[in-house]
């Protein structure tokens, strides 16, 4: 397997919606009963991830965005609002169906991470790749340490999947890592 391949599957496999996704249902599955982690799982799904894929995929299809990284910052700040009204709605939900604490104060986190990532598009195009990979890095230190340290390889890995795919300067990669470490971290420690 080439470089780029391998930077490839590991910026897919780092993608913020499969990444997110896949650590979110770990989580739930082995943190929650298994009605209560079917129901936060379908919520993050059906609220979140499903509608910005379908947001994305129609903006690539119309021909709104390039490609479905959202490469070019003056398009991304679309993306950003959309996300952070999902985020919204996705938190007044988990409220609403008394999902538990630490699923509510992850979802928070990564609302703020959605804002802050918006406000700083003005300045810079962060890595949303590596700031979510770091963020949910430090949410799985509140699962399992050993997949805490796992996901953190991981995430330098999506970081340097970004730099040699050509998608984001080593500044935007660190301004993503920083972003994800700080708001995942806020997560964890209002989690345990």
């Amino acid at each position: 397997m080439t470089k780029k391949r391998f930077a490839t599957f590991i910026s897919t496999l780092g993608n913020p919606l499969i990444l997110s996704t896949l650590v979110a249902t770990f989580a739930n599955f082995k943190l929650y009963p298994f009605k209560q982690a079917l129901q936060s799982t379908g919520i993050l799904v059906v609220l979140a991830i499903l509608p910005i894929f379908l947001f994305i995929n129609r903006k690539v299809k119309t021909g709104k965005y390039a490609d479905y990284d959202v490469s070019a910052r003056s398009k991304r700040p679309s993306l950003y609002l959309f996300g952070i009204a999902v985020l919204s709605i996705m938190i007044f939900v988990l409220h609403k169906t008394e999902q538990p604490k630490t699923l509510i104060i992850g979802a928070i986190a990564a609302l703020g991470l959605s804002i802050t990532s918006f406000l700083f598009n003005f300045f810079i195009k962060t890595s949303l790749h590596t700031a979510f990979a770091f963020f949910v890095t430090m949410m799985a230190f509140f699962i399992d340490q050993k997949l805490g340290f796992s996901l953190f390889y991981f995430a330098i890995l999506v970081g340097w999947s970004r730099l040699v795919l050509g998608r984001h300067s080593a500044n935007e990669v660190i301004v993503g890592a920083a972003l994800g470490f700080i708001f995942g971290g806020i997560a964890l420690y209002f989690s345990v």
